[in-house]
């Protein structure tokens, strides 16, 4: 947490906007609320099926839900239909590559194994840096 995973991705995103690639970024819990949404599932899945880098963040997060099996259904449409177009799906998450297959299914972690390629970011959480100097900020 907090070691700028979602930074990056920010980041490489803006300069592949800048280079004239479409990008878009969601966050999975996002992502999934809008495909609950009859009426916003279509502009979600014609992003899905036509941006040229999708970022999606905090996969694993949800892995609580009580909606798990749809969740599974929607990274399974999705992972699928960017693996065989071949188009890049880039993602950030707390959990261990290992955990994925735990926290989905096998079929998925297969397919997230197939067409991303794992970054490990470490570091400190600056977080912590930024609460402490609010800390002193207040004594004062």
């Amino acid at each position: 947490n907090g070691v700028g995973k979602t930074m990056l991705m920010n980041l490489a995103f803006q300069q592949l906007f800048h280079q004239g690639y479409s990008v878009h970024i969601y966050s999975l819990s996002t992502l999934i609320n809008v495909w609950f949404d009859h009426e916003d599932r279509k502009d979600l899945i014609h992003t899905i099926k036509s941006v040229q880098f999708l970022g999606i963040e905090e996969v694993g997060k949800e892995h609580r839900a009580k909606n798990s099996e749809y969740v599974v259904s929607i990274l399974d449409y999705i992972l699928k239909y960017r693996d065989q177009l071949k188009k890049p799906l880039w993602g950030t998450s707390n959990k261990q590559p290992s955990e994925i297959s735990t926290i989905y299914t096998e079929d998925i972690a297969s397919m997230f194994r197939g067409i991303c390629v794992d970054l490990r970011v470490d570091g400190e959480d600056y977080r912590k840096q930024i609460q402490k100097e609010n800390k002193q900020l207040y004594k004062k």
